[in-house]
């Protein structure tokens, strides 16, 4: 796996997941999310769900929003979905 970074996101109490050079295949990751957790919607480049009662959005691009939660929660679910990504081949 390339090079994985997590920030602060500076519009909301939210932190940034970046996959450097990688993209998630959204339907892939609608049908892994849904057994994790639960998906409120989807389209090809955004998918809107919850993990572990905090909100994430995951963006065809590579990138994952987890809102409303700290450092330490976002790791832990951090880690908790690019694992099931990864595992479920979702990650390109």
């Amino acid at each position: 796996m390339n090079t994985i970074t997590i920030e602060p996101c500076a519009s909301a109490k939210a932190f940034d997941i970046v996959i450097k050079d990688k993209k998630i295949d959204i339907r892939k990751a609608e049908k892994i999310i849904d057994k994790i957790g639960r998906v409120a919607a989807a389209t090809e480049v955004v998918l809107l769900g919850t993990l572990d009662a905090k909100p994430v959005t995951v963006y065809a691009s590579g990138r994952v929003m987890i809102k409303e939660c700290t450092r330490k929660e976002a790791d832990k679910i951090g880690n908790k979905l690019i694992d099931a990504l990864e595992k479920g081949k979702a990650i390109l």
